[in-house]
C-alpha cells in the first residue's frame, strides 16, 4: 500500500501533517473507486452517507451519529479553510 503525506498551513497557524494511504471504496454493485484513507488503518464496511454542508465539517467528522457509516463530504470546497486547532476550538 502506498503512503502519502500532505502538509497544510494557513498564515498564523501551525503546520498540520497528515499521513494517508491509498484506499479503495467498493460499492455493493461492484463499482470500485480509488482514494486515500487516514485515521483508521484497516478495512471497514458500512453505509456510505454524505454531508453537503459548506461549514461545520469538523463537527460532522467527529459526530457520533455517523458511527458505523462511511462519511463522504460532498462539497468541493470543504477543507479550504482548514480546521481549528484544539486551543482555538476551546476559545469558541
Amino acid at each position: 500500500t502506498a503512503h502519502h503525506q500532505w502538509k497544510f498551513a494557513r498564515p498564523g497557524t501551525r503546520l498540520l501533517s497528515v499521513k494517508a494511504q491509498t484506499a479503495h471504496i467498493v460499492l455493493e454493485d461492484g463499482t470500485k473507486m480509488k482514494g486515500y484513507s487516514f485515521g483508521h488503518p484497516s478495512s471497514v464496511a458500512g453505509e456510505v452517507v454524505f454531508n453537503t454542508g459548506l461549514a461545520g465539517y469538523p463537527e460532522a467528522l467527529t459526530d457520533p451519529a455517523y458511527k458505523g457509516q462511511i462519511l463522504t463530504m460532498a462539497n468541493p470546497i470543504v477543507g479550504n479553510g482548514g480546521v481549528p486547532d484544539t486551543a482555538a476550538r476551546d476559545e469558541l
